[in-house]
């Protein structure tokens, strides 16, 4: 198994241990990671590992903040559209925390804008178009220029302009 064996109660990894891990590596599609060194993998790569990690666990949520802020553009997008697939298979609860409007979007039902203030909800945005999404369909722009609106409201330059 490499060093993704999942360790379990004893502080052994059991059979069913090396199951899951397979499992999930199998379900993400990087099985062939397992027997590599961390160091050794790309940033989405290790992205991926992570949420496998976590369906190891079988967590019930997933927390994900800024999962892909220090990746670049293009892979960035496969990502999310990685993520998506697992949520399909999946379904597992994620809240996501990031600042980036379009992946907030394509990847969220419910988009909460956050405020100055600790914990303050500004805007609640459910997200309701179907998957998957178009990041050029009316109903995505439409959203996108809802919560540009609502960042640029107290603000003097033209919401247009930056959309």
């Amino acid at each position: 198994m490499g060093r993704m064996g999942h360790i379990g109660m004893t502080g052994q990894p059991g059979e069913k241990d090396y199951e899951l891990v397979e499992q999930a590596l199998e379900d993400i599609g990087i099985r062939h990671l397992a027997d590599e060194q961390y160091t050794g993998i790309s940033g989405g790569e290790r992205q991926l590992l992570m949420i496998a990690r976590a369906l190891v666990q079988q967590s019930q949520i997933l927390i994900m903040d800024e999962p892909f802020g220090a990746l670049d553009a293009l892979t960035r997008v496969n990502m999310q559209s990685e993520v998506m697939k697992i949520w399909t298979q999946e379904r597992t609860t994620i809240i996501l925390i990031t600042h980036d409007i379009d992946e907030a979007i394509f990847l969220s039902d419910r988009i909460l804008i956050m405020g100055k203030d600790p914990g303050e909800v500004k805007k609640e945005i459910r997200v309701e178009e179907a998957r998957p999404r178009g990041r050029n369909s009316p109903e995505f722009i439409r959203i996108r220029k809802e919560i540009y609106k609502e960042f640029f409201k107290d603000s003097e330059l033209e919401v247009d302009y930056y959309i």
